[in-house]
């Protein structure tokens, strides 16, 4: 299970990447519309690679998204944003968002896996 949590992380963060720079070369500037994609993007994909576990696929998609939001708060936290972290509310706002959407791509991935194997 650890495999496939760090499979599903990785995924994420690609995900994230390939996404970002592309909504760059598009040219897309709004905020807004860029963080909820991106968001999306990443914490449902992570999911959904995590969900495609045989045994625990909620809980992998749990682990891995509580991964992703560890990695993104500390990347905003270091480089970013030193005063996000004197606002506690909003880093457990970010956990349960980043979590929730991870177990419904886990969802998603548990289902679509599961039609397969069957």
């Amino acid at each position: 299970m650890v495999i496939k949590v760090l499979q599903s992380v990785g995924v994420g963060i690609l995900i994230c990447l390939a996404f970002g720079f592309i909504l760059g070369l598009i040219g897309i500037t709004s905020p807004m519309v860029v963080t909820v994609a991106l968001l999306l993007l990443t914490y449902l994909s992570a999911g959904f690679v995590a969900g495609s576990h045989p045994s625990n696929p909620y809980l992998a998609a749990g682990l891995s998204g509580s991964l992703l939001v560890f990695f993104n708060q500390g990347f905003v936290i270091l480089f970013l944003a030193p005063e996000a972290a004197n606002n506690p509310l909003g880093l457990m706002i970010a956990f349960f968002v980043g979590v929730v959407l991870s177990l419904i791509g886990g969802l998603l991935g548990s289902l679509v896996f599961r039609r397969k194997l069957v």
